[in-house]
This record gives structure tokens, C-alpha cells and sequence, in this order.
């Protein structure tokens, strides 16, 4: 499609890194690799989490029969239900997969069974554990495609946002309508060749931050916005009304595959987070200052 953009300054375009490009970081931060860890295998032993840690879980959501009937065990009754009314098969078991491994996971983090986790919601619908078994743990999922994204954290609230990149929209349209000025500004300035990837950055960085926050599309896009270090791997938040998304969340852009992009949100309590990726059958890698490391 065509547009037109006013051109960006050459010092700026020069120095910045395009918001969640990973790339130059890749030799010492560990990619989420969906292909590597699929499928998901569940595991009864116990996981702890340490201090400012969050465990983060990539996964595909293909499923032979027997997966399917082990992640089906899993689910509560109104998952099962809302899981039979899909009219497309596939997108029946990428939902019975998704939620099964989260009460699985979320299980071996709490210690109650996965089929007995209760979940409630908050005023605009997301959810959180009712009995969390002494334990102080927040979560959330994202999935596109048939790939998934949960993280699991104890004590703050966190949002997990998973994209492809889109080239079948008109993009700039979209951004006009529902970004921040500081955004849509940056947008203006992005050559053509790297427009859908800085969308996309931008996209799942404020998904994160509603998801977190756990206000929904009750608060509106274009009053947030997120504004990205030079590096392009954190995003800090200006808002337009603190009532509804706090000024002191922070986006940590994580590294994935070509053609995709992923965040995590979560308040900025002025110490680094420690990112954990506990694989589906591999040992964990963890991470120092806020970096994913192998």
C-alpha cells in the first residue's frame, strides 16, 4: 500500500534501533522459541519463583489426540463448554491447548490441581487466581496464531502481548485513529520498509500495558501511548489519564522470531526484573538485569 510519510532525521534514523529489534542483542539474549519448545510437556514438580521474578512460557498450540484429551482433563466445566461452542476445530483445540497449560503451569506454581484452580475476573474481565494457595501469583496469556505466550509472576500485575507482523491493513490508517501523538509522530517518521515491524512493536507494547493493567479497551489507545528507549527494548508510558493506565509501567520488549513481535508489561518498582524461561522439557535459563540469557 502507499503512503506518505514526512522523512526521518538522519542523526535520529542513524542511532535509534527500531523498537523491539532484538537483533544486535541476540548473542547474549535468548530467543522465545516457539518451534524449539513445542510441544508443551507437563511437569509435576513444583516451580518457585524468585524475587522480581517472571517466568515466561512460549509454546505452539498444536496437539495430537492424546494432548488434547491430557490439556482437555485440565480445564473447568465452563472452559470445556465455551471449548465445544468453536465452529472450526483448529481453533477448538488451540483453545483447550492455551488453557490447559496454563492451569498446568499455574498448578505447579501454586500447588493446587490444575482442574481445581479457580479463576475470578476483575471489573473489565481479566483474570485472577481466587485461591492462590497462600501464594501471591499474577498471570497472563497471549496467543496468535498457534503460538502462545504466559507469564507468571509473584506479586505485581504483568501483561504479555504476541503479534505478526500485519502487511494486509492499511496500518497507517489504523494508527492515526487509535495511537498517542508522540506515536503517531513516530510512525510519520519511519521509512516504509520498516513500518510494519515498528507498528507491531508499538501495537503489542500498549496491548501489554491495557492487558496488565487489566482495563481493556475501556480505556482507549490513543490516550496512552509508549515511548521506546534508543536501544528499542523498553518502552516506558506517558498517559493522558492516570485513573486508568498509571504513568509507571514498563514494557520490556522480548526477543522472538522474524515477522513477530512480543512484550511484557509490568510496574516499574525501580528494580529489575529477573526473566526466567523455564522450557517445556529443559532445564531453566535465567536471566540478570531485565536481559534473557541461556
Amino acid at each position: 500500500m502507499s503512503r506518505t510519510r514526512a522523512k526521518p532525521s538522519g542523526a535520529r534514523a542513524a542511532t535509534r534501533a527500531a523498537p523491539g529489534d532484538c537483533a544486535r542483542h541476540a548473542a547474549r539474549r535468548a530467543t522465545l522459541d516457539f518451534e524449539r519448545r513445542r510441544p508443551y510437556v507437563p511437569d509435576a514438580g513444583p516451580v518457585q519463583l524468585e524475587a522480581h521474578g517472571v517466568h515466561l512460557y512460549a509454546f505452539g498450540l498444536q496437539a495430537d489426540a492424546d494432548a488434547l484429551r491430557t490439556w482437555s482433563a485440565n480445564l473447568a466445566s465452563d472452559e470445556a463448554a465455551r471449548a465445544a461452542r468453536f465452529v472450526h476445530a483448529v481453533h477448538r483445540d488451540r483453545y483447550i491447548v492455551a488453557h490447559g497449560v496454563l492451569r498446568d503451569l499455574l498448578s505447579r506454581h501454586c500447588g493446587q490441581k490444575p482442574h481445581e484452580i479457580v479463576f475470578g475476573t476483575g471489573v473489565h474481565g481479566k483474570p485472577h487466581l481466587v485461591h492462590p494457595g497462600g501464594t501471591r501469583l499474577h498471570f497472563n496469556l497471549a496467543h496468535a496464531d498457534d503460538r502462545a505466550l504466559i507469564a507468571i509472576t509473584g506479586g505485581a500485575s504483568v501483561g504479555v502481548d504476541l503479534e505478526r507482523e500485519r502487511t494486509d491493513a492499511d496500518l497507517l490508517d489504523v494508527a492515526r485513529r487509535y495511537f498517542h501523538g508522540e506515536e503517531w509522530t513516530t510512525l510519520c517518521r519511519t521509512p516504509a520498509a520498516h513500518f510494519a515491524a515498528v507498528f507491531c512493536a508499538h501495537w503489542v507494547a500498549k496491548e501489554a500495558v491495557l492487558k496488565g493493567a487489566g482495563t481493556g479497551l475501556a480505556c482507549p489507545l490513543d490516550r496512552f501511548g509508549v515511548r521506546f528507549a534508543a536501544d528499542g527494548l523498553t518502552a516506558h508510558v506517558t498517559t493522558c489519564d492516570p485513573t486508568q493506565i498509571a504513568p509507571d509501567w514498563l514494557v520490556h520488549m522480548l526477543p522472538v522470531a522474524a515477522g513477530w513481535r512480543a512484550a511484557v508489561a509490568l510496574r516499574d518498582t525501580g528494580s529489575s526484573p529477573r526473566f526466567v524461561l523455564p522450557a517445556a522439557s529443559e532445564p531453566c535459563a535465567t536471566t540478570a538485569d531485565g536481559e534473557l540469557l541461556e
